[in-house]
């Protein structure tokens, strides 16, 4: 009985590399998504941005072969709405493939505004006395939250969170 369960324990043995070396090596050449839904394959290097243009803060880049969902697109369908591990963003449908993208949801970001001044500083609060954040360069775009009682600041999403320009 003892050299029965031994001889099992052996076999055993032997045959888990044989088990995880087939699992590693895998030669059916598929390459199918998980995806259930709409989904991107992207073709070459794809920067992640924060709203869709070319002028929006970068928020993480793809690599070709990369598969995302798709949550929506843009209005003028120039711009994929995709969740990444960046978290939501929007990539350039100049350098991906959709797949099961008919009748997306057409997501309206909200309004942009583009730095048109030589450097913009954004600040922590609306007035010149605010803490400066950082800066924007001219045609940076950004996404409009909000605006002071006068008019005469805006509250924005930019690279680095949320700021008053």
């Amino acid at each position: 009985m003892q050299r029965a369960l031994i001889m099992v324990l052996i076999l055993l043995i032997a045959l888990v590399p044989t088990a995880v070396s087939l699992a590693e090596h895998d030669t059916s050449g598929g390459t199918a998504p998980l995806q259930t839904g709409p989904y991107l394959t992207v073709n070459e290097t794809s920067n992640v941005r924060g709203g869709p243009g070319l002028g929006f803060y970068v928020i993480g880049v793809l690599y070709s072969g990369n598969i995302v969902p798709v949550l929506g697109v843009s209005a003028d369908s120039g711009w994929w709405y995709v969740n990444t591990e960046f978290g939501e963003g929007w990539v350039s449908n100049l350098t991906t493939t959709p797949t099961g993208t008919a009748g997306v949801t057409v997501i309206d970001p909200g309004p942009t505004a583009t730095v048109t001044a030589g450097l913009l500083n954004v600040r922590d609060g609306a007035g010149t006395n605010a803490l400066v954040l950082g800066r924007l360069a001219r045609g940076q775009q950004v996404l409009v939250i909000a605006q002071n009682s006068t008019g005469t600041w805006l509250q924005v999403r930019w690279g680095y969170g949320i700021g008053w320009v």
